[in-house]
């Protein structure tokens, strides 16, 4: 009889976790970063102690998250974090800024149940000069997939770009769901601006990468009480049925 109720227990714990078996990923990318200029105009980093960095990374409720900041005239900060519960669903993010190039990356993934976010922010400051027109690039690299799906899933990936001086904001996103089927999405594109300068100013750039992975299905395993209340009913049945037969 012990055997028998161990085995219904085990039967019973597989199936909860295997029940939907989706693969939801997402991943969102800052992969290059350029300036142009025309006439004097200048564009320069300052790396201040102003400049910050965050990464964040949640996985089924289990989050970590990180802060970086810039030292004066320091030309590099990084940020990460990384979420890697036991399941299979993790969330991990980096924020990386160095000398005249910038690296975001968040990345998402859920397996079988559960959920998984990540976040990366950055803050930093640039000084202008001259007279002209300054343009910046950013080039973005976005990308869903969803497997084995049944319709709850759900993948989301973005990155935002805004500027304080030009008052300029754009974003490149793209949302994904399992309605339909597998999918597989991506995109390579830029965000890019341009605004005038006249003579010496200061700003800041805001750079976000969001990815986002959800199975729609909670990973909540049955608590370790009800198997135990579960076993007990099944061993007083097992009596009274021994009793009956003496």
């Amino acid at each position: 009889m012990k055997k028998r109720v161990l085995l219904s227990a085990a039967s019973a714990v597989l199936f909860s976790f295997q029940a939907h078996a989706a693969i939801v990923d997402a991943d969102a990318k800052m992969t290059g970063f350029s300036v142009s200029t025309t006439g004097s105009a200048t564009f320069d980093f300052t790396f201040g102690v102003s400049d910050w960095f965050t990464a964040e990374a949640l996985a089924n409720d289990f989050t970590v998250w990180s802060v970086a900041d810039s030292d004066a005239g320091s030309s590099y900060a990084e940020a990460a974090a990384l979420s890697l519960p036991a399941d299979g669903t993790t969330a991990e993010s980096l924020a990386v800024s160095d000398a005249l190039d910038i690296g975001a990356s968040s990345a998402a993934s859920a397996l079988d149940a559960g959920d998984a976010a990540a976040t990366t922010t950055g803050e930093m400051g640039y000084e202008v000069s001259g007279t002209g027109l300054v343009t910046l690039t950013f080039d973005v690299e976005l990308f869903n997939s969803i497997t084995g799906a049944t319709g709850s899933e759900f993948a989301s990936s973005a990155v935002t770009v805004s500027d304080s001086f030009s008052g300029e904001f754009s974003e490149l996103a793209i949302d994904s769901d399992g309605f339909g089927g597998d999918i597989f999405d991506d995109l390579f594109d830029s965000i890019s601006f341009s605004f005038d300068v006249d003579g010496f100013d200061e700003g800041f750039l805001y750079v976000e990468t969001f990815a986002l992975a959800d199975t729609g299905v909670a990973p909540v395993p049955v608590p370790a009480a009800a198997w135990l209340f579960g076993t007990g009913l099944m061993a007083l049945g097992a009596i009274a049925r021994r009793r009956r037969k003496s």
